[in-house]
């Protein structure tokens, strides 16, 4: 039934997306070669960027998941060289995705340097968004990356 109204609407209904791409800026500037470090963290369409204070967090890649600065995140995949070859994307569930940017603002180890304009207030502290807005806003940026 919502599929035929968004036909009428001249709208193609699209499902949500299985996995939202981040990418990590942990490869060595001069060789590309997995750091172990995080210096960098992009969401999808310039969701959100964000940037270390002053060092660059650890990170461990372990397959099915990776730990950055002691916390572990289930991941279903990764892509080297994702942009160049300083990064790679790890691709997340949504629900772990939300829930990693919503553990990086209250951990507060990373700044924001730029984003869209409600979610780089919300990582500030200066809005308020509640979890389903943030996923929403996410699915969005996903099917924004996609060709």
């Amino acid at each position: 039934m919502s599929t035929l109204k968004n036909r009428k609407r001249g709208r193609r209904w699209e499902p949500p997306p299985r996995r939202i791409w981040i990418s990590l800026a942990c490869n060595h500037p001069e060789n590309g070669c997995f750091s172990g470090w995080v210096e960098a963290i992009s969401f999808p369409s310039e969701f959100l960027e964000l940037e270390t204070y002053f060092r660059p967090r650890r990170l461990r890649d372990e397959g099915d998941h990776i730990v950055l600065s002691g916390k572990r995140w289930p991941v279903l995949g990764s892509k080297g060289y994702y942009g160049n070859w300083c990064w790679d994307a790890y691709f997340f569930e949504p629900r772990v995705a939300v829930a990693f940017l919503q553990w990086l603002r209250q951990r507060q180890l990373f700044c924001a340097g730029m984003g869209w304009s409600e979610v780089f207030e919300w990582f500030k502290g200066e809005r308020e968004l509640d979890p389903e807005a943030l996923r929403h806003l996410l699915f969005e940026a996903e099917k924004d990356r996609r060709p």
